[in-house]
């Protein structure tokens, strides 16, 4: 079982690089898409910091951030930097 997240968007812009903005509701953030958009936009990924959970509007990706602990098979933080080289 995954362990709670007590912030989590600090937590995906750790383990994913990414850098997260406030949006229109005091509690939702919006950034690049780290699953399945490959990091591409900059407001297709939705975290609600309140209930802990995530969409992306364009590759359809959502549950909640403490899902993504050990569950989900990403690529590396590494592996994110070299395809947005490319």
């Amino acid at each position: 079982m995954a362990k709670e997240i007590h912030n989590p968007v600090a937590f995906i812009e750790r383990k994913y690089g990414i850098q997260m903005r406030l949006q229109s509701t005091p509690d939702e953030y919006v950034g690049p898409c780290p699953l399945g958009c490959n990091g591409a936009g900059d407001d297709r990924f939705h975290v609600w910091e309140g209930k802990g959970n995530f969409w992306c509007r364009q590759c359809g990706a959502q549950g909640f951030v403490d899902e993504l602990d050990d569950s989900y098979d990403m690529p590396s933080r590494e592996e994110l930097i070299e395809r947005r080289i490319k």
